[in-house]
């Protein structure tokens, strides 16, 4: 399968990398809008050809494409891509709306080719030996999860994560991986109430804290924030009537190969259990005709609704109602 990467960032440099070590797959190019230094280098690093991303979606040798550009682009290029006849992988979150994520599915379906979506935390050991464990009954009837992830404000060309209209923020950016998480483990989400907690005038600071109540009759607390200063940090501690486990990437090293300037914080990754490597395996076997990921169009659809809701719990300063998952 050849698949071509649309976008060049800090995930973009991830899914690329992790192309080229899985057999059966081929990196057959890298699409950027605007050449940069830093673009090129790359393409010459993978020792693949750097194109517009119009030009590779026009390319009939190109079986599939990895979408890995800014949140409000997705949209627009998935729907190329589907016209094109292209496998889809797109990064979360599926959108910046409601109505272009269902847009965006709908597309897809229509033209008949199938779309995978980089939710990776599902891939992250501690993460899944967790939802095993609660599967298998270690952990009793699930009870209370408590989870955070955090980083440094990601700055990147166009400083579109600051721009909230674009990026949805912390909420939906960042907390999204925890929200889907946190549904893999205990079902649907029933009620969010989320609250900013951004020090006064700290506006590349953002905290924000967010409790889940789910109809399995499970609780979450999940924390984001964007305002760390001493590298990226996730944690959980998930309680069940008859046990519980808890994790702390503290020891966690920087991904290996990543650009100290790439600006986005990417959690750690290597070896034959490097997350971004099994997903992306899982995504290019499903896409050739082998079993589903671990996460579907379906599932990024639910964590995306949930974290838009925790946006408007945030904004009216009150409790707000999901409707039942159909």
């Amino acid at each position: 399968m050849r698949v071509a990467v649309i976008g060049a960032g800090a995930i973009g440099r991830v899914h690329a990398r992790a192309l080229r070590q899985i057999a059966g797959a081929e990196l057959a190019g890298l699409g950027v809008r605007a050449p940069s230094e830093a673009s090129q280098q790359l393409a010459r690093e993978l020792g693949t050809e750097l194109a517009r991303p119009e030009e590779l979606l026009a390319r009939r040798d190109i079986d599939a494409v990895v979408i890995a550009t800014p949140t409000d682009t997705h949209l627009a290029l998935v729907q190329a891509a589907a016209h094109a006849g292209k496998q889809i992988i797109c990064e979360k979150p599926l959108a910046r709306s409601l109505a272009d994520a269902e847009a965006l599915i709908a597309v897809a379906r229509r033209a008949g080719v199938k779309l995978a979506i980089g939710l990776v935390v599902r891939y992250f050991p501690a993460y899944a030996a967790a939802h095993a464990a609660l599967l298998r009954g270690e952990l009793g009837a699930p009870v209370r999860l408590h989870a955070s992830r955090g980083g440094s404000f990601p700055v990147v060309a166009g400083d579109w994560y600051a721009d909230s209209a674009r990026s949805g923020g912390v909420a939906l950016d960042l907390m999204i991986h925890d929200f889907d998480w946190a549904r893999w483990l205990f079902g649907p989400v029933e009620q969010v109430s989320a609250r900013r907690v951004s020090p006064p005038g700290a506006a590349r600071a953002e905290h924000v804290v967010a409790e889940l109540r789910f109809r399995s009759g499970a609780a979450a607390t999940i924390e984001g924030s964007w305002g760390f200063v001493d590298g990226f940090r996730s944690t959980f501690e998930l309680a069940g009537s008859a046990g519980q486990l808890r994790y702390d990437s503290r020891p966690d090293a920087a991904l290996p190969g990543a650009p100290a300037d790439a600006g986005v914080a990417v959690p750690a990754g290597a070896g034959p259990d490097d997350p971004y490597l099994l997903q992306m395996r899982d995504c290019i076997g499903w896409l050739g005709g082998g079993p589903p990921p671990r996460c579907d169009a379906s599932d990024a659809l639910a964590a995306l609704r949930i974290s838009l809701a925790v946006l408007e719990s945030i904004g009216a300063g009150r409790p707000v109602a999901l409707e039942p998952e159909r």
